[in-house]
């Protein structure tokens, strides 16, 4: 292994520097400064989440600590790394720079998300290339150039084929579609469950969808898009065959969620659970 030998093998819950030191940031605060979010707890209102509170307790014994001040501690290494980050702050530490940069990039959302994950992406690019493969002899750094390089295209509206929804570019591959057959088949699996006959189950799920809009922003591309009986049926078909016209693994999955929202629903309260299903969509 060579000088790897003597690194720190990371472990996911470094904190802030070296044991979670904020000091490692240059130019770090040692008040207690203003965040860059307002959803972290306060350092005194802080209380063991059940999923950590095993971690904490072996990590705070490791540095004999009590449990409630290590965990004080935690929380205002959190502050002050996000205090340090907000700042343009820098480390020479590699766990550090990781973190600051994650911090910075997070902080582009909801706004900007393609930036967010571009400054995910790049941050771990670096840190793998400063610290985990140096010499890139395992050639870790394809996969987040290959995502790197897609976002990139994305801005000239070039799109990754990997980017691609499931069945190429077409309107009918897009989740929005794929959500709207399988709520409509759940629609009709439903009717039937209560005893209606499929060929009456297309027409009382057709007719729920007469007058229904789609979602702003997709008029144009579904302008003309009506559910008849005879797209019922071809949607219905789709989903108990085989091969290429066969529907996606996505769809059956969404397929069985739309089947769970209808549990229980009378004939009567079916239309107004579809409808449930699908966001945007208005009726008028």
């Amino acid at each position: 292994m060579g000088e790897n030998e003597n690194r720190r093998t990371p472990t996911g819950r470094e904190g802030a520097g070296e044991g979670g030191d904020p000091t490692a940031v240059e130019g770090a605060h040692n008040g207690r400064p203003q965040g860059t979010t307002n959803h972290h707890p306060r350092a005194d209102d802080f209380q063991v989440v059940t999923e950590l509170s095993e971690w904490l307790r072996i990590a705070a014994a490791r540095e004999g600590k009590e449990v409630n001040a290590f965990a004080k501690e935690r929380w205002a290494n959190a502050t002050q790394l996000e205090a340090a980050a907000a700042a343009g702050k820098t480390s020479a530490e590699p766990h550090t720079q990781l973190l600051l940069d994650l911090v910075r990039a997070r902080t582009l959302l909801p706004k900007q998300p393609r930036e967010a994950i571009k400054g995910y992406t790049r941050a771990f690019a670096a840190f793998i290339e400063q610290y985990l493969d140096p010499l890139n002899l395992l050639f870790l750094d394809q996969p987040l150039s290959t995502l790197d390089a897609a976002l990139t295209d994305l801005d000239r509206n070039v799109t990754a084929p990997w980017l691609r929804t499931e069945g190429g570019a077409g309107a009918a591959s897009t989740h929005m579609m794929m959500l709207v057959r399988a709520a409509a088949i759940a629609a009709v699996k439903r009717y039937e469950a209560c005893n209606l006959r499929r060929e009456l189950a297309y027409q009382e799920v057709a007719q729920a969808f007469h007058g229904l809009s789609p979602p702003a922003g997709r008029k144009s591309r579904t302008k003309a898009f009506s559910v008849t009986v005879d797209t019922l049926q071809d949607w219905y078909n789709r989903f108990t065959r085989y091969g290429d016209k066969a529907a996606s693994q996505r769809e059956h999955e969404l397929l069985e969620h739309c089947l769970d929202n209808f549990a229980d629903t009378s004939p009567a309260e079916i239309p107004d659970a579809l409808r449930k299903l699908l966001p945007g969509w208005v009726v008028g």
